[in-house]
Formats: structure tokens, sequence, C-alpha cells
């Protein structure tokens, strides 16, 4: 009969090695090294709490001191008197005497410096900018934080004392000092080796300091130092990584006379370098206990080696997908660990059966995700050039109609008809936007703007739209003129105000500007909802929008914003926004402003250039190539037109010779836009300038007519933009 070993788990064999061992008499020294390094710890930071408490009496002393020499200045008889050259010099011989601070300032109500002994008395003195003039002329003494000062121009501290005529304050007195004083008595201290010693003022701004005073000063706190001052009353302690970067626990004390905090740090490693002590003792003792036992030790490890041999064996057939196999052992746990492998194996194999199938579902799905998003880029594309077409004639229809009707009522109506299909050509253009930003060809058109006339048109068709919705739109006028694109300014207005009319129900929008130095702020104000702090970052990323939590449409994608901020990135300036839930925001656009006569001049331009010059229009659309054909006529421009490239060639031939081309990119036959553009230049023999009007919004599209070099606008096109573009083409050949 054979009989079976003993078996023990693995830990009765580390129950045998700890029986070995002298864990008690460790765990014994180690509460006893534990409570002396502790007390020893104690007595060090009571140590550091009564440097501390010493340096702000120190502080307050000095500070007392300063208080009580400005309020014997205060009550000078020159002041009373009025005689302020006497009192000028009177001050600057108790500076010179007594040593206590470095000048003296009078300031009146206005905040006018009368008299300040750093500079000769008479002399012309900027304006004082104390934060505390106003409980000082309430009858209050003050010291004040540190700020600079606007004579000096550095780093002060002051002491403000009132200067009393009867019962009312005349004038506010201050006694300035200059911080490195304060640094040097917290020197002078002789603080031990490593700590550091700090002065902040009520604002977390650093006063003075023992170490590199002169980089530190002026600076706010550690966000540590700001946390532990914060956690209330007049003295504790905190944790602090310091300025240098070194860690250590600090007290600090509340000053009740400036509301200064001053406090004391020490290194952590002094603090803790008794448990250090300890643990290396302990460390010595743990080697000798372990030493003892590890002759036993090393006969179990050997026995035990064998066995974890065979379960790494195991594991690395499991890696390999092997079987899985282990002798028996005397080890339970081992041959527990050899099922547990076995079990591992045919849930790894299962699992990567679901992985492979789940992978494979998720690349098809992929692929039909990405097939139906080309599908529907290039259904939007299609759809938005099929619009395009009959919108730009009837764009330029109304533009020539404006100008030929004289009846007022009538000339109103096609005004409103030209801001309604304005609005059209924008929505139109927000698909073209999305293209253009795939295809990263966005390039502004810089020159000078009149903000006026835009803002006033602008206005005058949101005024009819927020009459209808109950809410008052009203522009302000300007003169101002600014260097950027207008079409894509406007854009970006447009974008604000729609805004503001979707979030502002019955309320007032005010639309106006202010110069700031070489910049110009467009504002957009409303009384509407108003936005949370919190969301303030947040409202200009995409699709992100306020109180829309069921995403209704009629409120907007959430993406005029984002554009808006990326539109301003383009125009070289930037988007302010300041806001109050409830009470409304105000979104601000600000760039360069530059001369108004460069905007009148460039405005005279579109006026005077091309009259009786050759345009060939190329257009398949009967309709639109007639809308063209009369509105250049309009301009006194002498057009010719050509359905095809081979009919353009043919009307080439016949001896006209334009000045500029308007081509369509999608032609009849097997020319395009650009190849009949290289085919009459070949022609003419000379490069005459063109612009490609397409509806086509396809980025690769924009890329091609862009990479030829020809100018691109997208239909439709509003009357001005083309008129300026044309004009500039002319003039320029």
């Amino acid at each position: 009969m054979t009989r079976n070993p003993v078996k023990f788990g693995i830990k009765g064999w580390l129950l045998v090695l700890a029986l070995v061992g002298a864990l008690p008499a460790i765990g014994f020294a180690g509460v006893v090294a534990a409570q002396l390094a502790q007390a020893e710890r104690h007595a060090l930071l009571g140590e550091v709490r009564q440097r501390t408490d010493a340096l702000g009496g120190l502080i307050d002393r000095h500070l007392e001191t300063a208080m009580t020499v400005a309020a014997i200045l205060s009550e000078s008889p020159h002041l009373a008197e009025r005689d302020l050259a006497a009192f000028h010099r009177d001050a600057t011989r108790v500076i010179e005497r007594y040593r206590i601070g470095d000048n003296v300032v009078v300031v009146d109500r206005n905040g006018r410096q009368l008299a300040n002994t750093r500079r000769p008395f008479g002399t012309a003195l900027p304006p004082a900018g104390h934060q505390d003039l106003t409980d000082v002329f309430a009858g209050h003494a003050v010291v004040t934080g540190l700020f600079t000062g606007t004579v000096q121009k550095t780093h002060r501290i002051a002491v403000l004392v009132p200067v009393w005529r009867g019962a009312e304050v005349a004038y506010a007195l201050a006694l300035g000092f200059d911080p490195a004083e304060f640094s040097q008595l917290l020197r002078e201290q002789g603080l031990p080796g490593g700590w550091v010693g700090v002065v902040v003022d009520r604002t977390g701004t650093i006063v003075a300091r023992t170490h590199a005073p002169e980089r530190y000063v002026g600076e706010k706190a550690v966000p540590d130092t700001l946390r532990g001052l914060a956690g209330g009353g007049p003295r504790g302690t905190y944790r602090v990584q310091v300025k240098e970067g070194v860690p250590m626990t600090a007290a600090y004390v509340t000053s009740p006379l400036s509301g200064w905090s001053v406090a004391v740090g020490a290194p952590l490693a002094q603090l803790e370098a008794p448990a250090w002590n300890s643990i290396r003792a302990l460390l010595l003792l743990g080697l000798v206990m372990v030493g003892t036992g590890g002759l036993l030790a090393f006969l179990f490890a050997r026995h035990l080696t064998s066995q974890a041999a065979a379960v790494t064996r195991a594991a690395v057939a499991l890696g390999e997908g092997g079987a899985v196999t282990l002798g028996r052992s005397d080890v339970a746990e081992f041959e527990a660990i050899a099922d547990g492998l076995g079990v591992a194996r045919d849930m790894i194999s299962a699992r990567d059966r679901e992985r492979d199938r789940l992978t494979a579902e998720a690349l098809a799905a992929k692929a039909a995700a990405e097939r139906e998003a080309l599908a529907r880029s290039k259904f939007l594309a299609a759809a938005s050039h099929d619009l395009r077409q009959p919108v730009q004639s009837l764009v330029l229809l109304i533009e020539v109609l404006h100008g030929r009707v004289a009846d007022p009522s009538v000339q109103k109506v096609t005004a409103q008809m030209e801001q309604a299909l304005q609005a059209l050509r924008l929505l139109l253009n927000s698909i073209l936007d999305l293209s253009r930003l795939d295809a990263g060809i966005v390039v502004p058109d810089f020159q000078p703007v009149a903000l006026g006339p835009k803002l006033a048109r602008l206005g005058e068709e949101y005024r009819l739209r927020g009459t209808d919705e109950g809410i008052a739109v009203r522009v302000v006028a300007t003169s101002a003129v600014v260097r950027s694109d207008p079409t894509l300014l406007e854009r970006a207005l447009r974008n604000l105000i729609e805004n503001a009319l979707r979030y502002a129900p019955a309320g007032r929008i005010l639309i106006g500007c202010r110069r700031r130095g070489s910049s110009v702020r467009i504002d957009v104000l409303d009384t509407g909802i108003g936005i949370a702090p919190r969301d303030l970052d947040s409202i200009f990323d995409e699709f992100h929008q306020v109180s829309n939590p069921a995403r209704d449409r009629a409120q907007g994608l959430g993406l005029g914003l984002a554009i808006v901020r990326r539109l301003m990135t383009l125009l070289g300036g930037r988007i302010e926004v300041a806001s109050e839930p409830g009470r409304g925001s105000r979104f601000s656009l600000l760039l360069p402003s530059t001369a108004a006569a460069a905007a009148a001049g460039a405005s005279a331009d579109i006026g005077r250039h091309g009259q009786g010059q050759a345009v060939l229009v190329i257009e398949d659309d009967a309709i639109l190539r007639g809308s063209l054909v009369t509105t250049l006529e309009a301009w006194g421009y002498r057009p010719r037109d050509a359905a095809s490239g081979a009919e353009a060639m043919a009307v080439v031939a016949g001896g006209f010779s334009p000045a500029a081309v308007i081509a369509d990119y999608r032609l009849p036959g097997p020319l395009t836009g650009p190849a009949t553009l290289d085919a009459l230049r070949a022609t003419l023999d000379r490069a005459v300038p063109a612009v490609i009007i397409t509806g086509d919004t396809a980025p690769e599209r924009i890329q091609e007519v862009s990479g030829s070099g020809l100018t691109l606008l997208h239909k439709p096109v509003a009357p001005e933009d083309l008129r300026r573009v044309l004009t500039r083409l002319v003039v320029g050949a």
C-alpha cells in the first residue's frame, strides 16, 4: 500500500520560517523607537512654532513703531497750516535721523500726491494707487500689502494714517518701506540651517523672505502656503513644498495689526531624522535576526524552488497554448495552481475567439460608417451645388433690380428680399465652411473694413427679426475702421447676433464699438439668460450648448461660437466674453484698427475701375448666365457669354479679347472651368485673369482650384464680393 506524503500549504511552510524568526522582539523595539522619534519630532515642531511667534512679534513691533512715527508726522503743525513745503523738509529730516522707512507721502482725497520725500517739493507727481485710501479717509490707520510705487516703480510697503483737520480727515499720510528691510529683519534672527522664513500680505503676496528675496518678493506664495493660511485661525501648521522645491513642515501666525502672516518652515528631512535613525537601528536588529534563521530558510527555499520551477514550466506552456501539466507535489497550493492554469487556458481560448469575432464586427461597422460618411459628404456637396445655382441668379437679379427701380416702396421690398437672400446665402456657406475647414485652405482677404455701414446693415436686418420676436435690437453708430476680411468678419458677427437673439427672449440687444489703443472692440450685448462661470470656456467647444439638454435644433447646433473663435484666429484677433447668469452676456471681437481713408479709398476703387472692360462669362446654366450678363452690364462692363468651354474658345477665336473671365467649374463637354481657362490663355498668349464660381463645396475641389492659383468664389456670391474681386482682377491686369 502506497503511503501518501503529508501535504502542507504555503502558509504552513511560511509558519515554520516565521517561528524561527524573532518578529516579537523586532516589533517591540520598533514601538519603542517610534515613540522616541515622535517625541523628538514634537520637540522640533515646537521650536518651529516658537520661532514663528518670535518673528511675528518682531514684525508687529516694527510696524507699530512705523505707525507711531507716521502718527507723529500726521500731527505736524505744517500740515494743519497747509505748509506742505515745510512739512516736506521736516519729514525728510525725520526719515534720515530715525531710519524708520525711506519716504513719506501726503495724498489728498482725490488720490493726488501733494508731497513725496523721494522727489523735490514741487515736482509733478503721479496719482497715488493705494486701494486702502478709502479706509484711511474713513479714519482708520492701515498697513498695506505689497504694491508697486508710482514714483519709484519698485516694490513698496506703506503704513497709512489719517491726517485730521478738526473732525474731518484732510489727508492720508503714508510712511513707505523697501520690502528688503523686512527680509533683513528675518535674516538677522538666525534661523537654523535649511529653515525658511517668509512674510505674506493679505493677498497672499510674498513681502519678505530669508532666502532669495530679490527673486521671490512680489510673487504669490506657493499653493500649499495659501491653502495653509486659508485654513482659518490666527496660527497653525501645514505641509509645504517651498519655492526651492524642498518639502517642509511650517508654522504660521497671522497679525491682527496688519493682516500679514509670518511662516517658518523646517525641512521634513530634519523632522524625520529621528524616525530614520530608529529605522536604521531596526534594520540592524532585523539583519541579525534574519541571519539566524537564514540557514533554515535556505534549506526550505531549495525545496520550494523545485516546486516553483514546475509551476513556471506550466505557465510557459499556457502562454504557448500547449498542455498544462504539473507533477504531484507535497504542496497542496501548487497542485491547485496547476488546475487553475488549465482552467485559465480554456478561458483564454474562448476569449480569443470572442475577441476575433468582435474585432471583425467592429471593422465591418467602421467600414460601413466610413462609406456612409463618404456618401453623406457627396450628397451634401451635390445638394449644395444644385441649391447655389438658382440662389446665385436671384442674388444677381435683385442687385440689378435694386438699381433700376425708383419707387421707394418697391426699393424697400427689394431690400428686404436682398436681406432674406443674404441670410440664405450665409446658410449655404455653412456647408462651405465645413468643406474649407476640411481642406485647410481658408485664407483671409485682409483689407480696410468700415464698421459703420456694416453694423448698420446688420442692425436693420436683425431689428426687423427682433421686432417679430419681441426683442429690441439697437446699433450705436461708429466711424471705426478695422483691417480684416469683410466676409469672414460679417460671418463672425452674424453668429454672435444669432446667439444673442436665441438666448435673449423679450430682451434687448446692443451692438457697438469701442477703441482700445491700436485695436477696435466690437461688442454684442444682450439681456438674456447669461452663462455660468463654469461654462465660459466650454461654450467655445464644438456642439456645446448652454441650457439645451434636449438638443433642440431651433436653438442651433452648437457650432457658432467654435467657428467664431477659429475665424478670430485667422483674422489675427480674439474673442472675449463676460456674462452674469440671469442678467445677460457681452461677446466682443478685438481686431486691429486702420485708417478710415484707406477704407474709403478701397471703396472708391470699386466704383472707378473696370468701366467698359470686356468680360467673358462661361456658365452652362442659362438663367444664371443671363443674370451675370445683366449684372455686368449694369456695372458698366462689356460682357460676352458662352455655355461651354468649346463656345468660349469660339468667342475668343472670333476676335473677342476679354480683360477678365468668369467661369463655372462644371461645364458641358470634356473641359472643366480651369481646363477652359488654360486653353483660352494659350490661345490669347497671355495670362488673362479669371475667377472660378462654383456651387461644388467638396474639399478636393477646393484644393484643386486653389492649387492652380485661380481665385475661387462659391455660389451664391454676394454682388459686392463679385464686384470687388472683378475690379481687383481688371486693375491687376
